[in-house]
């Protein structure tokens, strides 16, 4: 029988910011990486781990990032929605009232903002999360989105009886939304970075 070895909080920092590395080359239209597949994709995180000297193999790396991304849509729909006071303002018995982690770790929270952030752009401009890269990480969204922007296209057929968008303005707004998910998403992995040399030092100083 495998015997279970759990987690460190530095282990799951370093996974949040390689899949997000992960997520980054994927949405590289150009790249090599975007033709990998999910299996494909989380060998390469496991390789990455390792040379972090995190020992994990993929399927184990594809489970607990499940895991993680899981808790946190959870806590992100029940404790940080408009009128809320915050997962981390919270104690441990309104958490329990809602029904959520009660102990999930700020400096993880951080590290895997990148994907908050994806998530929420996600929902707010009602696109599929395939136009996000396709990362295949977190499908779907909570809260009902559409796979379409919202007043899509209309098309015609042409002589050739081929379909031509028509929406101009919906594209410029889909390629705005892109690169302000980007900018994000950068700005998420240097937090995931700080948050894991954080973690570090901590762990370095109860030592």
């Amino acid at each position: 029988m495998k015997k279970h070895v759990p987690w460190t909080l530095e282990e799951r920092i370093m996974l949040a910011s390689i899949c997000g590395k992960d997520d980054a080359l994927m949405a590289d239209a150009s790249g090599v990486h975007k033709h990998k597949t999910r299996q494909e994709r989380f060998k390469w995180i496991s390789v990455r781990m390792r040379g972090e000297n995190f020992f994990r193999i993929s399927e184990d790396c594809r489970k607990k990032w499940n895991s993680m991304r899981d808790i946190v849509a959870l806590i992100r729909d029940k404790c940080e929605r408009s009128g809320s006071a915050g997962y981390f303002n919270m104690t441990t018995e309104e958490r329990k009232e809602r029904e959520v982690c009660t102990t999930f770790e700020r400096p993880l929270w951080d590290a895997m903002e990148w994907w908050r952030l994806k998530a929420s752009a996600t929902c707010d401009n009602t696109l599929a999360s395939k136009e996000l890269g396709g990362s295949g990480f977190g499908q779907g969204c909570e809260g009902g989105c559409t796979d379409a922007l919202d007043g899509g296209a209309k098309t015609r057929r042409t002589s050739s009886g081929r379909a031509r968008s028509e929406a101009t303005t919906s594209n410029v707004g889909m390629t705005t939304a892109m690169a302000d998910s980007t900018t994000k998403l950068c700005d998420g992995l240097d937090r995931a970075s700080s948050a894991l040399a954080r973690a570090t030092a901590e762990s370095a100083a109860m030592v």
